[in-house]
């Protein structure tokens, strides 16, 4: 059963992650000891298995079974420095501590290693608030590599949480832990939420329709217990805390089929002590990137946007099955491409720009960077399910005269000085600093002088800033000089513009001025885009805005038709979505005409 078929059945729900290992950077990890190989912080990665069936010297490993070699790199835990004896007792209980902010703890798990099937028999977890013993539990004879141990009345002001090992699976074995943490989380529905709205946006309403956009949320749940003012998540209520929405479908059976419209990140907290319900407004993740500094790409010959646009999300910390970069940007390529240092959001609004395509997180939190498609979806939209509905064509609201920017770049073999200055190292320290240059310059080199016992670790550079590490190694403090030299480059601005004469003559001049790109180079393709917008804002283009019953079928960049109350039928691709649940489900979608007037 579909959502045109049961529009008054309709279940939403969030769930508010409040602590978790992205989130929770305060997390700090201590151990009695650890082995040659061992890697104590990964305990909080949420982890479920290691990588390797490890191959141990302590004779309980034997030739044909599936054995590996431990090495650096892998994900296998915390192993403790001491084994177990013969009846696998700790004569020196190994021990793990993690240290936190302050949390409610409402449950803990731990899990040993499930490819050797090793775990913890007996061992005591102790809760902590600032040092101070609240709760011990003493587990004895557990038989499970995973363990759940639950606090049926949550705990507050929790800070750390430690777990010392008497007894082990096996004898003359380390204890190996995999995960010694657990997430924060509630699920609200029902009586406990009172309503949401959730924002999908492909571009602004009378933008062209290119570049970066960022979604938003906002949710109002139930106060329960005073829980957020007064109660066990009071120290929880902080910026960045992960809201997950869902709208779902109840089909005939009373079975529930929802829809996940991607993460988001708490940016206000609304907690009126007058009212018992809480609001939060919220952001996607892309608005981080506006936040983030990148240094730039440096200037490169021939490269295409698939490869700058994946470089600006790796240097913003994306790792590769976050982000979904359209193929088809591999065959733009840019004759002397550069991008000077600024934030990540407008780095990647460049490449948009020259790429002519969007930016946006879909509702699997993957970062997507596509060309303008198509989703041939048609999803029929009758007169039935509208509430409202508004067909916008341009009559005075157009442009017919188009001007776009494009950059001429000329290389020299003018070696300059772009940076110099002086750094003080302390004693086995290392110092990093980001530093602008004088001027625009390609293959970056940097110097540093005296640079006995200095050692350089990192050094990036753009065009038109740097970025370096400088560890010092020597017995004493050490001042140096860098110097960052290169090529010289310049950067022209040149601007195209195509007008529509006769609109001209008849309306009179209607400016629309594209963002610039310095990745725009050549003449024919700033004309190309001039092109594509005047087609685009020329009169009898336009939208349809719809309230209807809704359908979370429908997502950006899909084909629907609408039908309004006379007949005529219009088919759009959809640019906006606003969700809203009270209990019901209420949809405003915006799509840009494709096909034109269908009646």
């Amino acid at each position: 059963m579909g959502y045109e078929n049961n529009p008054r059945k309709v279940h939403g729900k969030i769930n508010i992650v409040y602590s978790d290992s992205e989130i929770s950077m305060d997390l700090v990890v201590r151990v009695s000891g650890k082995g040659e190989i061992s890697y104590p912080e990964q305990v909080y990665g949420e982890y479920l298995e290691p990588s390797i069936k490890a191959c141990t010297m302590d004779g309980n490993s034997i030739m044909g079974g599936g054995y590996q070699m431990n090495d650096h790199g892998l994900i296998t835990g915390w192993w403790s420095d001491v084994h177990a004896n013969e009846d696998g007792v700790f004569e020196l209980p190994p021990w793990i501590e993690v240290s936190f902010i302050e949390r409610p703890m409402i449950k803990w798990t731990l899990v040993g290693d499930k490819k050797l099937n090793q775990y913890p028999i007996d061992f005591d977890l102790c809760l902590y608030q600032k040092g101070n013993l609240v709760d011990t539990r003493q587990i004895r004879n557990n038989n499970k590599v995973g363990v759940s141990v639950l606090y049926e009345i949550p705990l507050a002001g929790i800070t750390s949480i430690k777990m010392t090992i008497y007894k082990w699976s096996q004898k003359n074995a380390k204890a190996k832990m995999l995960q010694f943490f657990d997430i924060v989380e509630e699920e609200y529905l029902g009586g406990d939420l009172k309503e949401f709205e959730i924002l999908e946006e492909l571009c602004k309403d009378g933008d062209v329709g290119f570049g970066i956009n960022s979604d938003s949320a906002s949710f109002t749940i139930y106060n329960k217990d005073r829980k957020f003012d007064r109660g066990y998540l009071k120290s929880l209520v902080l910026f960045d805390r992960k809201v997950v929405p869902y709208i779902g479908v109840e089909d005939e059976e009373g079975n529930i089929k929802y829809t996940k419209f991607g993460t988001f990140y708490t940016d206000d907290w609304s907690i009126p002590q007058s009212d018992v319900w809480v609001k939060l407004k919220c952001v996607d993740k892309l608005m981080s990137l506006q936040k983030k500094v990148y240094i730039g790409f440096p200037y490169t010959e021939m490269a295409n946007l698939y490869d700058i646009a994946e470089h600006i999300l790796i240097s913003s910390g994306f790792k590769n099955e976050q982000y979904c970069i359209d193929q088809n940007l591999k065959f733009d390529y840019v004759d002397k491409a550069f991008l000077q240092k600024g934030s990540s959001w407008d780095s990647l609004q460049s490449v948009c720009y020259a790429g002519l395509c969007n930016t946006y997180l879909d509702r699997n939190d993957v970062l997507t960077i596509k060309k303008e498609i198509i989703n041939q979806l048609d999803m029929q939209i009758n007169a039935n399910r509208i509430i409202s509905y508004e067909k916008h064509t341009r009559k005075t609201d157009f442009c017919n005269h188009i001007e776009v920017n494009y950059t001429e770049v000329e290389t020299t073999s003018t070696q300059i000085t772009a940076y110099e200055g002086n750094v003080t190292i302390d004693v086995g320290a290392s110092k990093s600093l980001t530093v602008d240059y004088s001027g625009l310059i390609s293959d970056a080199v940097l110097s540093i002088l005296p640079s006995i016992g200095i050692e350089i670790m990192e050094f990036e550079s753009g065009v038109n800033a740097g970025k370096f590490i400088l560890k010092n190694n020597t017995n004493g403090l050490v001042s140096t000089v860098v110097k960052i030299q290169g090529f010289s480059l310049s950067a022209k601005t040149q601007t195209v513009v195509v007008n529509d004469e006769k609109s001209i003559e008849a309306w009179g001049k209607q400016e629309y001025i594209y963002e610039s790109s310095d990745l725009v180079q050549t003449y024919e393709r700033a004309e190309e885009i001039a092109r594509l917008i005047l087609s685009r804002l020329t009169e009898a283009n336009g939208n349809v805005k719809i309230t209807w019953r809704g359908d979370p079928g429908l997502g950006l960049q899909d084909t629907f038709i609408t039908s309004d109350r006379f007949g005529a039928r219009d088919k759009c691709i959809n640019e906006y979505n606003r969700f809203k649940f009270d209990g019901g489900l209420k949809q405003d979608s915006r799509g840009r005409l494709i096909d034109g007037d269908m009646e």
